[in-house]
């Protein structure tokens, strides 16, 4: 990679993370959009209520183990091992519906006139 490509993709990440949105109204004050996002939250909510599930966030596999030898000055051979082991999947708790309850949050907002634009930070 050349220096003057690194740099370019160096400044592009750097930049690329400075860009923030916000919900603006062109009538309504801040005060008023916390009313209004409180109030599409808690239809979202009645919507779509918490609903916590087991999933599986990551797999099972198994462990190869190890194994190393060493010979000694006079010749002989010690080795020591572990055996492979089995890692089992990972499970966490997680709210089903924390994505639709978020979209229609977002849905809500727009009916009630708010635009997401980007500001610079």
């Amino acid at each position: 990679m050349t220096p003057k490509l690194l740099v370019v993709l160096c400044a592009a990440a750097l930049t690329s993370g400075c860009v923030q949105y916000q919900w603006v109204h062109p009538n309504r004050s801040p005060a008023q959009y916390g009313a209004d996002r409180f109030a599409c939250e808690r239809r979202a909510a009645a919507l779509y209520p918490t609903t916590p599930a087991v999933v599986q966030t990551g797999g099972g596999y198994f462990d190869a183990g190890w194994r190393s030898c060493r010979r000694t000055y006079y010749g002989n051979v010690y080795c020591s091992s572990t055996p492979p082991t089995y890692v089992p999947p990972v499970y966490s708790t997680q709210d089903i519906n924390a994505a639709p309850r978020e979209r229609a949050v977002e849905a809500c907002l727009y009916q009630r006139g708010y635009q997401l634009v980007p500001v610079q930070r």
